[in-house]
């Protein structure tokens, strides 16, 4: 099955990584807005969980944050995006099991990306985007763009 790619602006690429090295040896997290498929925003929302080994939003940084997506703006949630400090950019069980949002097939907007940042060599991060569709991971390829 093809996967739409994530279409990703180079400069918010580079600051997904910025946000993940400043929250080393913690996961940061984080919304991305989109537009027909394109990144419009960022939102960086505090890790308020207390270990290094997964993330929880912020509920209040996150409420206001979806509420200004889809309320407010009429954009879609188009990724959910952590770091892996140490490990490969690849959804563990915990990330699958709170993955809400479903993939669809709509080659538009194919639902929400689960985009992981991963630190697991520092001097060359890795971003990998995932759906989940159907029980299943499904990688989709990222396209960093100017």
């Amino acid at each position: 099955m093809t996967v739409a790619p994530l279409r990703l602006p180079r400069a918010e690429a580079a600051a997904i990584i910025a946000h993940a090295r400043a929250a080393y040896p913690r996961e940061c997290c984080g919304l991305l807005a989109g537009q027909a498929g394109r990144v419009v925003k960022r939102y960086q929302i505090t890790n308020v969980y207390p270990g290094n080994d997964f993330f929880e939003m912020e509920s209040h940084e996150q409420a206001a944050a979806l509420d200004e997506i889809w309320e407010q703006r009429g954009w879609d949630l188009l990724a959910i995006y952590h770091s892996h400090p140490v490990s490969v950019a690849y959804p563990s069980a915990r990330d699958q099991g709170i993955a809400v949002w479903p993939g669809t097939t709509d080659p538009v907007f194919p639902g929400t990306y689960y985009l992981i940042c991963s630190l697991e060599r520092p001097e060359a991060p890795v971003l990998r985007a995932f759906l989940f569709q159907d029980g299943k991971v499904l990688e989709a390829p990222v396209v960093i763009e100017d």
